[in-house]
């Protein structure tokens, strides 16, 4: 036999699946219930409005990814492992652009920007990257970039000197 689950849950499981697919400003409280499973009204009886609707399902996705990334750290796996599987749970939670399991196929560029890890000791490590490109396929999410720097490793004459030729090329 099926089990249903309460009709908030039925909501705020199709939330993220909806905004996926329509967006935001396309989707409607109709598209919502049919998406769910539920009536229209029924919507209303948890939620006041559509933004009440996707900003509840947000905060589901931050606590259930919470509680992935403790499950992760205190995992047995080698450190290694740990860490690749916390890296995609961060991306997923803070990056500019965020992934939902499921997501389809995603291929897409980055900018220059840091990435942060955050270590099973619960220690931040943040790279500079300098462009690069981001691919999500089957749940895993993996940057390609040519440079990632950790802030120790820069070297400051080096990046000096480059920023130097760059303002001559540019005054030129």
């Amino acid at each position: 036999s099926t089990v249903r689950l309460p009709v908030r849950d039925c909501i705020l499981e199709a939330a993220p699946r909806l905004l996926g697919r329509l967006g935001y400003r396309k989707s409607t409280m109709d598209d919502l219930a049919r998406e769910a499973g539920v009536a229209r009204r029924s919507i209303y009886v948890h939620f006041a409005s559509k933004e009440e609707v996707f900003l509840a399902s947000i905060d589901r996705v931050v606590e259930n990814l919470l509680v992935e990334l403790e499950r992760i750290a205190t995992s047995a796996a080698p450190p290694a492992d740990r860490l690749q599987r916390m890296l995609i749970a961060r991306v997923l939670q803070e990056g500019d652009i965020a992934f939902l399991t499921g997501h389809a196929p995603f291929p897409g560029a980055l900018a220059t920007h840091p990435i942060q890890l955050i270590l099973a000791e619960r220690t931040r490590e943040v790279f500079a990257v300098h462009g690069g490109f981001i691919e999500v396929s089957n749940d895993n999410v993996t940057v390609l970039s040519d440079v990632a720097e950790l802030p120790d490793s820069i070297d400051v004459e080096r990046a000096e000197e480059a920023k130097r030729r760059c303002e001559t090329l540019l005054a030129a």
